[in-house]
């Protein structure tokens, strides 16, 4: 529930939220996999959010914020972005 509903009320969808995998300022641990690796460190959520949802997370290491989607609930995966240098 987003917020309390009295008894006798209809729900909306508006009312309903996911449930929180991720609390804002937890640890979590930090994938990002291509074809031929997959690296890993810790970072710290800026944001809460549900399975799927995608969060802002502070790298831990650089100190770089990135935006991961949420895989488990302590586990975010970082999109890999594949760049070509010329």
């Amino acid at each position: 529930m987003r917020r309390t509903v009295n008894a006798g009320k209809i729900l909306r969808a508006a009312d309903l939220q996911s449930p929180i995998a991720i609390e804002k300022g937890s640890l979590v641990t930090m994938i990002i996999q291509t074809p031929f690796m997959m690296l890993t460190t810790q970072g710290k959520a800026l944001d809460e959010g549900a399975l799927g949802d995608t969060i802002r997370v502070l790298n831990g290491r650089s100190k770089k914020i990135v935006e991961a989607q949420i895989a488990r609930a302590d586990t975010v995966v970082v999109p890999f972005v594949h760049s070509q240098t010329p």
